[in-house]
């Protein structure tokens, strides 16, 4: 990451990112990855005619599968490159070039907000959830996925000389600590999940076991989970109950 002064200037560091790393041709189809996107889809209840802002957009995948259901995307990123290649594959998609700590969107504007594996690489995640809650209407919900119980690894910084997290995430989740943010946010916790077994995908399960049907496949890697309680995801649903307070 780019550092100045204190603090990582993330807004240089992802706008980098996105130019360098191909979102759509390095990350290759794997069985795990449909799996996890699959499980990310079926906690989104968004409807046709609603609107989502997709936060930390990337590839847009999620965003594509939002525009097939009817709903109205904006598809927010620091990557130009990303945003643009996603407007040319879906138009119907809104895409906003902006930071998620600073949202350019109207209070009470949105039905649903989206942060796919997003809130983990922010340095402070409560003021995007701030945000979020500001641009959601009331009775609005928010999606956030991210790694579960991730054990941050740091490695020390060819150039800067400093410890930098892998994959530039900063934080690790577990639910209690979700909801105890969500709640700090002003958000109402709804529901949760968590999937993609690391058994199951150690033992390349998904791989041999990819004409299950989902919620089939769901069902087996939910009882595993309960079991080991090793996933590697948890999504959480939450929502805005309260009328916005400025």
């Amino acid at each position: 990451m780019v550092a100045q002064g204190n603090a990582f200037d993330y807004i240089t560091h992802y706008h980098q990112d996105g130019e360098v790393f191909d979102y759509v041709e390095d990350v290759a189809y794997r069985p795990d990855d449909e799996r996890r996107k699959q499980s990310v889809l079926s906690l989104c209840g968004a409807k046709r005619g609603q609107w989502l802002l997709d936060v930390g957009s990337g590839s847009g995948w999620f965003s594509q599968a939002m525009v097939r259901r009817g709903v109205q995307v904006i598809a927010l990123d620091l990557s130009r490159r990303n945003l643009k290649r996603l407007q040319n594959e879906t138009p119907a998609v809104f895409p906003l070039f902006a930071d998620s700590n600073r949202l350019p969107l109207k209070n009470e504007s949105l039905d649903w907000v989206a942060a796919i594996e997003v809130i983990e690489h922010l340095v402070h995640p409560l003021a995007a959830l701030n945000e979020f809650r500001r641009v959601l209407k009331p009775g609005g919900y928010l999606l956030i996925c991210v790694p579960y119980r991730e054990r941050l690894v740091y490695n020390l910084c060819i150039h800067c000389n400093q410890l930098t997290p892998k994959n530039a995430h900063l934080h690790s989740f577990d639910l209690a600590k979700l909801i105890d943010l969500l709640q700090e946010s002003g958000f109402t916790y709804h529901h949760h999940r968590l999937f993609l077994n690391k058994g199951i995908s150690l033992l390349r399960l998904n791989s041999l076991w990819g004409w299950l049907p989902f919620p089939l496949w769901r069902g087996i890697d939910g009882l595993a989970n309960r079991w080991t309680d090793k996933a590697m995801y948890i999504g959480v649903v939450a929502r805005n109950v309260s009328e916005h307070r400025p």
